[in-house]
């Protein structure tokens, strides 16, 4: 059930009993023969740029068994058991047989506070419900992500890893401190692109998915006292289609950990091809423009402290859904329902925004 990461590169190989010639000519026989299925790995393929630093994102190939090999084997009479201990090599999911995860930065994050400790009871029941029912997704989703490794889609390929379908215990996660991060990982469907995510079904049942659109400016504008009322990411006067890359500048501009300058950040990769860098720069500063009430936000890393305001909503929204027995499945800023619990889900993520910000207005997306 579990893909494992398979390194290909020569180097791997070496002074070992198989070549990176042979192994690749095993991988793809079992491919043609339908034995194996997974994606390929690529290497240093460009992902985005920073202020000084133009960052690349490379993967392993990822294979699993299929049913016809499972068959195959359990056929030649060979027990399949489970390894003694965690291998030390391929890739493995992070697992944890706690509730909350504190990422060690080297400081001492003090204490848990109550806060965090009352999650506790709303994550282990909601992983209660999960266990209990069937969440499924189409065999074929994976026979198409296999063909579907193009990194160059604009798509976080931080999220590739999936297909994991024994992931389904959720997991609180810290960054440093009690006060950064928070947001719930270890469903293996917060791996899979959105548009796979729609053919999830819970018990059989089809499912929805509802977002809070534009989380992050919405809240910081709600902690400078006012309402978010225009599109964040599109500066006026700019061509509609430089909507999306509003949205990644915006989280560059959160995300960087010193002052930004629009005059020298770096274009991005994922730019559209006809955009200039002196064409960037002016729509970056036209964004960082608009955005003059909430500009003291920017180049602080503010991204994580954002990350644990929308788990402290996202929370509340859970531990609502469980309440009534509905399993709901988090994907950091949005969650997924069966069809009849929609409305039930869309009224408990509008009353979670307003107990935590004091505001009413929010946009859900229905995805």
């Amino acid at each position: 059930m579990i893909f494992v990461g398979v390194s290909f590169q020569t180097d791997s190989y070496t002074g070992g009993d198989l070549s990176a010639v042979s192994m690749s000519k095993l991988r793809n026989f079992l491919w043609s023969e339908g034995l194996v299925e997974g994606q390929s790995g690529y290497y240093s393929q460009e992902r985005w740029d920073s202020e000084t630093t133009v960052h690349r994102h490379s993967r392993t190939t990822r294979l699993r068994a299929t049913a016809r090999l499972l068959n195959w084997v359990e056929e030649a009479g060979i027990e399949l058991a489970a390894l003694p201990k965690s291998p030390n090599y391929g890739v493995r999911r992070e697992r944890t047989a706690d509730l909350i995860v504190m990422r060690d930065d080297g400081l001492d994050p003090g204490p848990e506070p109550e806060g965090v400790k009352a999650s506790r009871s709303i994550i282990a029941e909601a992983n209660r419900l999960i266990a209990a029912a069937a969440i499924g997704v189409p065999d074929s989703v994976w026979e198409v992500r296999a063909k579907d490794a193009d990194p160059s889609d604009g798509e976080e390929l931080a999220r590739v890893l999936g297909g994991d379908l024994s992931s389904i215990s959720l997991y609180r996660k810290f960054v440093g401190s009690w006060s950064s991060g928070g947001r719930l990982y270890g469903g293996y469907w917060q791996n899979l692109k959105k548009r796979y995510r729609r053919l999830l079904t819970i018990d059989g049942v089809p499912t929805v998915e509802l977002d809070y659109g534009r989380l992050h400016p919405t809240l910081l504008y709600a902690q400078a006292g006012l309402s978010l009322d225009f599109d964040p990411y599109l500066p006026k006067g700019f061509d509609p289609d430089l909507r999306d890359l509003g949205k990644t500048t915006f989280g560059r501009l959160l995300n960087s950990k010193t002052a930004v300058n629009a005059a020298t950040m770096s274009r991005p990769a994922a730019a559209p091809e006809g955009l200039t860098l002196a064409d960037f720069r002016r729509f970056a500063q036209a964004l960082m423009d608009m955005h003059e009430p909430i500009r003291s936000a920017f180049g602080t890393s503010a991204s994580v402290g954002l990350q644990y305001l929308d788990s402290e909503i996202l929370l509340k929204v859970l531990d609502h859904m469980n309440g009534l027995g509905a399993v709901a499945l988090p994907v950091h800023d949005s969650l997924i329902v069966t069809r009849p619990w929609a409305e039930h889900l869309r009224q408990a993520m509008k009353t979670a925004y307003r107990d935590v910000t004091g505001y009413e207005d929010i946009l859900i997306n229905h995805t």
